[in-house]
This record gives structure tokens, C-alpha cells and sequence, in this order.
């Protein structure tokens, strides 16, 4: 966690005292004045519906050491704190931008190592298994939650635990660019990406834009360091010739796949047992996730346990144990009823293992809670209607769905003959309570949607109503 003085602050950010003798210190950052604040700096962003600088007084009046401020705001700024507290004021032009110059200061000042993972599916995924297995070595930390942007970034650097050796880090994006500025910030050795699929279809227009944002990462690798990349993808040799690092590929194809899975096995829950190949060694795997599709995931973290030095057991033991970040492909058995939590956000890669889920768990009857899959712009008509022509290759027995975009889903499922129960809800809510009339033991219930939808909602609604039951 970065620790420093009020005076070089100033220097790296290149910005001007308003109060402070610059011999004030400060350790860790922050721009949310309700999280834990004492002694750290308050970054006072500006934003479309809140100004950061609204909130300095509350900040410094829990103990916050001082803020960054925007300079215009320093005519009219008043700190609603007792005079004799000590603290100070720095204003610059673009606190953001602050932010960032100093992450990217203490990035060089620190021997941490950084992995930084991007990809249109199993970002966050991807970073769990791999911090479960460098842990078998070494002191990981990850980025908390979706902390994975222009901000969240920044912060996760500035935060990240003195003892840390390794720092994992998600890169996310919107549009072309993106993922450079925060590779700028992060320099990583280690690249990984995921896959290259659909999602943020509307803002990029193409796969082949989308492969074009993701290889921006790979760029910023340096010569002595590592690509990861899917062997599976018809992009992996354009991202293998965006980098000068080291290239990895995961993946299933023997032919093309460096770390791949062979002899893959599915348990009841489908969770997946498979023999991971690597250099001539072959070991046996379990993963406690439900999904054959996390079996990419665990190869890619696979390889940067192997990059970093771990035997092959370490690395075993690491994926064995990884417990992934809430709401991806949760499975519980609520009064004897199998339910899957899969809410946290959906394209069309995503859905579609998700539904496969479904398909190999082994239930009575097998019902889906869908919702939208958003920003696939002119596609999304497309892709709906082909998660319509997917669930009615599948034995699912009922459809619930929740959404605007989601209703073409549903138009191709009645145009198919779809033979099950359809239906189809404005709100979460509305379709978790519907669900709790129909359930019975020994169903198996899938949640997915993008997360504007709140689909969550629905297995907490479900949850709640049959409780009382």
C-alpha cells in the first residue's frame, strides 16, 4: 500500500498546496468517502452525477490525512472540519488523471510482479484461479471485485498489501484504446487473454475490433516477459504477432495448445475432471466449479503458475482449491432444489456455456432465467434469436425470461415449436416469485443476464418466497 508524504505527492502529480505543510503523510487512497478512510488520501473525482469534492469535508472529518482536489473547485471549497485538524489540500487540473500518474509512480517503485488479464468471457474467473495458484508460492493479491477500469485500477495498485509479491490485475474495456492506457499503468510481465468473443459488440462493430482492443495488452509486454494466449481462437495467430513476449497457448487441440485438457470427465454437478498436458507432464485435475467451460480458465491460470516457477503440484493444488468471486456458476441446494447462479453479466459465449450447465446437470427438470444480453448492438437481434435455437436443442423443460432484447428469444422459441413452459416477466422480481409456484425438488434452475437486468433478484425472490413454504 503506498505510503507518502504531502510534498511529493504534490511533485508526482504536479499540483499546488491549498492547505498543508507538505510534511503531512499519508497510506493508501481512496475516492469513496463511506469506505475505511483514516490516514489515507481522498481523490476527489469528478463525475457525472456526484462531484468528489462534495464529500472532501466528510472524508477528512473520518480522518482522512488529505485530498486531491480540482483546482477550479478551490475558490469556493470549504472544509466543514475543526481548524486545528491536520490535514492538506492539493489542487490539480484532472484528479483522475492524478490517480493514475500516481499508480503508475508507485507501479516503478515497487519489485511486485503484475499479471494483468483482459478477454470478452472469464476476466474475473481467470484472475481467481490464477491468485489460488501463485498462492501455493508466492504472496498474490488480486484486484478486488470489478475494480478493472480507469479507476479500479488505479486503486487496486495503490492499495495492493505491502507483503504482496504478485499482483493480479482484470483490464477492461469499452472501445479501442482502453485496455492501453490501463497496460500503461499496470506494466505487466505477464499477459493473459481469455477469449475473444462478442461482448461490447455494439461500441467495437467487429470480432475483429474486439481482438484488436484485447491484443492491446499483449503489446505492453516486455521481450523478457510472458503471452497467454487461446490456442482455440481463429485470432491466436494475430495476438501471438502483437507482442514481442514470450508466447503460451492454451487450449484443447493437440496440435496448437501448449497446456491443454485431455480425458475430460463430468460429475453429476458438472464439474469437470481432466488430465492437464503440459510439456510432457500430465496431471490430474478436479475443479469444484460447475462448467466444463472453466476448464480454459484453469489452463490459462495453469500457465502462469508455470511461467512463475511452480511445480506441478502447486499448481494442481491451486486450481483444486480456487473459490471464484460471487455469482459466477454458484451452485447450491436449496430445499432440495438445484440452483445456479450465473447472474453477474451475459453475452453470447457466456450464455452458452451457461445453458450447457444446465444441460449436464442431472435434475428432473431442467429450467432456465434468462435475461438480456446487452451492448451486442446491430447483432442483437441475431444472437437472441440464436439463444433461442440453442435452448431448443436442449432438454430444458421451462424458459422464463426478463427483458426487452430477450423477447426475440422468445419469438424464435414459438417459431421453433418450442413444446416447454414460456414465459416472460418485466422485472427479476416479478419471474423469481413465478418460479417459486412451480418448483419442486429434484429441479435444477439456471440464473443469467446481463447485469442491468438484476437477475439476481429473481434467485433471491425465489429464495425468500420459498422459505415460508
Amino acid at each position: 500500500m503506498i505510503s507518502m508524504s504531502s510534498a511529493s505527492l504534490a511533485e508526482v502529480v504536479g499540483g499546488d498546496f491549498l492547505k498543508g505543510t507538505g510534511e503531512e503523510w499519508f497510506t493508501g487512497v481512496t475516492i469513496d468517502s463511506r469506505d475505511e478512510v483514516k490516514g489515507r488520501l481522498f481523490v476527489a473525482l469528478k463525475g457525472e452525477r456526484h462531484q468528489g469534492v462534495d464529500f472532501v469535508g466528510h472524508a477528512i472529518s473520518k480522518g482522512a490525512s488529505g485530498a486531491l482536489i480540482p483546482r477550479e473547485t478551490k475558490n469556493r471549497f470549504e472544509v466543514k472540519v475543526k481548524l486545528k485538524s491536520k490535514f492538506f489540500l492539493i489542487g490539480i487540473d484532472e484528479p483522475l488523471l492524478g490517480l493514475q500518474n500516481l499508480a503508475r509512480y508507485h507501479r516503478r517503485s515497487t519489485r511486485v510482479k503484475v499479471v494483468g488479464v483482459t478477454g470478452s468471457t472469464g476476466k474475473t474467473t481467470t484472475k481467481d484461479y490464477i491468485k489460488s495458484v501463485l498462492n501455493k508460492k508466492f504472496k498474490a493479491a488480486a484486484a478486488p471485485r470489478n475494480f478493472n477500469n480507469e479507476i479500479g485500477l488505479p486503486l487496486s495498485l495503490l492499495n495492493f498489501p505491502d507483503s504482496s509479491e504478485v499482483l493480479v490485475l482484470e483490464l477492461a474495456m469499452r472501445g479501442l484504446g482502453e485496455i492501453s492506457e490501463l497496460a500503461s499503468i499496470a506494466e505487466p510481465e505477464v499477459g493473459v487473454i481469455t477469449s475473444i468473443g462478442l461482448a461490447h459488440y455494439e461500441r467495437l462493430g467487429s470480432r475483429e475490433k474486439i481482438a484488436q482492443a484485447k491484443a492491446e495488452l499483449l503489446q505492453f509486454l516486455p521481450s523478457d516477459g510472458f503471452a497467454i494466449i487461446p490456442a482455440d481462437t481463429p485470432y491466436a495467430d494475430y495476438l501471438e504477432n502483437s507482442t514481442k513476449a514470450k508466447v503460451l497457448k492454451f487450449g484443447l487441440n493437440p496440435q496448437t495448445a501448449f497446456i491443454r485438457a485431455e480425458e475430460i470427465e463430468l460429475d453429476s454437478l458438472a464439474r469437470p475432471e481432466f488430465t492437464l498436458i503440459y510439456n510432457k507432464k500430465r496431471l490430474r485435475v478436479r475443479l469444484r466449479q460447475s462448467g466444463s467451460h472453466f476448464i480454459l480458465n484453469a489452463l490459462a491460470a495453469a500457465a502462469v503458475g508455470f511461467v512463475f516457477g511452480l511445480t506441478e503440484e502447486e499448481v494442481k493444488c491451486g486450481l483444486e482449491e480456487t473459490v471464484l468471486s460471487s455469482m459466477r456458476c454458484e451452485v447450491e441446494n436449496y430445499r432440495g432444489i438445484w440452483l445456479v447462479n450465473d447472474a453477474y453479466n451475459a453475452n453470447p459465449d457466456s450464455m452458452s456455456s451457461a445453458l450447457e450447465i444446465l444441460r449436464q446437470i442431472r435434475a428432473k427438470r431442467k429450467i432456465a432465467c434468462l435475461g438480456d444480453m446487452l451492448e451486442l448492438g446491430d447483432i442483437s437481434e441475431e444472437q437472441h434469436r440464436l439463444l433461442g435455437q440453442k435452448i431448443k436443442s436442449l432438454p430444458i423443460d421451462m424458459v422464463i425470461l426478463v427483458g426487452e432484447e430477450i423477447k426475440w428469444t422468445k419469438d424464435e422459441l414459438v417459431k421453433l415449436g418450442y413444446r416447454g413452459v414460456l414465459k416472460d416477466f418485466e422485472s427479476a422480481e416479478e419471474a423469481g416469485g413465478y418460479l417459486a409456484s412451480k418448483v419442486v425438488p429434484g429441479d435444477a434452475v439456471l440464473f443469467k443476464a446481463s447485469r442491468l437486468i438484476k437477475m439476481d433478484k429473481a434467485l433471491k425472490t425465489l429464495k425468500e418466497k420459498l422459505k415460508d413454504v
